[in-house]
């Protein structure tokens, strides 16, 4: 199985691609909001390729159930096994604010937010996630072309003059702000 056959949504392989090559071997990654595994798979598989044995840390509530298929934790662990990176994945079940107070300030290579896509939840995890990732390291999320996500992370990088980078993948709009 590859991460193409599991379902989902990923239309940000580029910024994948580009965290892949940034992270050291050892180092930390988080995303929040992986539902089944799609992205997560992805860059896995990639790490693997690049040999930079980073652990990803797949943050989310998973609190979907799929009456055939079982509940979406489940699911996800069903493809990271299936896909043979379950060594590199991490699943964590909680809430994405919450799950920032798992990790010290600078400890993570990189974060990447996809998951609610309110204005509040947006800003509320800009915050909470900013300061975990070390210098040098990579913010960013998917879902630019949402207007509350665009007005959360635009605010977050005015007022703390941070550099804010666009990538049109598809028909959705990636953002990554630079550690």
């Amino acid at each position: 199985m590859t991460y193409d056959e599991i379902p989902g949504w990923f239309d940000f392989s580029g910024a994948y691609d580009e965290i892949a090559q940034l992270v050291l071997p050892g180092e930390k990654i988080v995303e929040v909001g992986p539902y089944l595994g799609r992205s997560t798979v992805y860059l896995a598989t990639k790490l693997r390729e690049l040999e930079k044995w980073a652990t990803i840390y797949a943050i989310d509530l998973f609190d979907g159930y799929d009456p055939f298929q079982g509940s979406f934790y489940d699911q996800l662990l069903q493809n990271l096994s299936q896909c043979k990176v379950l060594g590199m994945v991490v699943p964590i079940k909680m809430d994405s604010q919450k799950a920032a107070g798992l990790f010290k300030d600078g400890e993570l290579a990189a974060v990447w937010l996809d998951s609610d896509k309110s204005y509040k939840h947006v800003q509320e995890s800009l915050i909470s996630w900013h300061r975990k990732v070390k210098k040098g390291g990579i913010l960013g999320g998917f879902g630019l072309s949402e207007p509350e996500v665009e007005r959360a992370v635009e605010e977050f990088t005015s007022a703390l003059k941070l550099r804010l980078e666009v990538r049109q993948e598809g028909t959705w709009q990636s953002w990554i702000i630079p550690r």
